[in-house]
C-alpha cells in the first residue's frame, strides 16, 4: 500500500503534490510544496518593479501641484470648501461623495451645520483692512458666526487669538460646536494694533446652514 500510494502521488500534477521530506532527525516530516512552472512571480518581484518604474521628480512636482491648488482653499468640517477639496482629489483617487443632511447621528457623533465664508475683515478707523481673510484664510476663527460691529480695541481684544511664543505664525483656532466669532494673527500685526485706541469696523460674512458632504473611496 505504501508504494501503490507512492505511485499515486507521483501521477498527481507537480502544481497539486506536495512532497514530504524527512527532517535531519529522521523522525519528524515537513511539506515542502512545489510549484508550477506557469505560476506568477511573488508579488514582491512585481512591487520592486513598480517602484523602480517611478519618476520621483515626477511624482513629487505632482504631488505639490496638488497640494498647491489645495492650499488656499478654506476647509473646514463642512462646507463648500470641502466639496471643492474633495473634488480636486478625486482626480488622483477614486472617492464618492454624499451628502449627509446636519443633524445626523453618527456614532457619538451629531454631524453640524455646515459653515460657509464669503469674507472677513478687520478695518481701521481710515477704511485700511489690517486683517484680511482675503489675504490668508487662517486670520478667522473657523466657524465664526456672522457679524458686523463697530467697537474699541480694548472690546475687540478678546475676539483677537495670537501665539506669543511664535510671533509670526497666525495660529489655526476653532468654534465648531459654540457659537463665537474671532480673528487669528502674528502676534507682531497685534502689537502693531495695540496703539490703535479708536473704532475698529470688524465684519465676518459667513453662514452656517443643514447639510454637509462626506467622502469614501471607492
Amino acid at each position: 500500500m505504501g508504494i501503490a500510494g507512492l505511485r499515486g502521488a507521483h501521477d498527481r500534477p507537480k502544481s497539486m503534490a506536495a512532497e514530504r521530506e524527512l527532517d535531519s532527525d529522521g523522525d519528524r516530516e515537513k511539506p515542502k510544496m512545489t510549484h508550477s512552472p506557469d505560476q506568477t512571480e511573488p508579488p514582491s518581484r512585481h512591487l520592486g518593479d513598480q517602484i523602480h518604474s517611478i519618476d520621483p521628480l515626477a511624482e513629487g512636482n505632482e504631488g505639490y501641484a496638488l497640494i498647491k491648488a489645495l492650499y488656499p482653499i478654506c476647509r473646514s468640517i463642512t462646507g463648500n470648501g470641502v466639496r471643492q477639496s474633495l473634488h480636486l482629489l478625486q482626480d488622483t483617487v477614486p472617492l464618492v461623495l454624499h451628502e449627509v443632511p446636519s443633524g445626523t447621528e453618527v456614532f457619538d457623533w451629531t454631524v453640524p451645520k455646515e459653515w460657509n465664508i464669503r469674507d472677513a475683515y478687520i478695518k481701521n478707523e481710515v477704511g485700511e483692512r489690517v486683517i484680511d481673510f482675503q489675504r490668508c484664510n487662517l486670520h478667522v476663527l473657523n466657524y465664526s458666526i456672522p457679524v458686523r460691529r463697530k467697537m474699541a480695541l480694548t472690546e475687540l481684544r478678546s475676539h483677537l487669538f495670537t501665539s506669543p511664543e511664535t510671533p509670526d505664525w497666525i495660529p489655526y483656532r476653532t468654534s465648531y460646536y459654540r457659537e463665537a466669532w474671532g480673528f487669528c494673527m502674528t502676534q507682531r500685526q497685534l502689537e502693531r494694533m495695540e496703539p490703535m485706541t479708536r473704532f475698529l469696523f470688524r465684519v465676518i460674512r459667513a453662514i452656517r446652514h443643514s447639510a454637509t458632504t462626506i467622502s469614501r473611496v471607492w
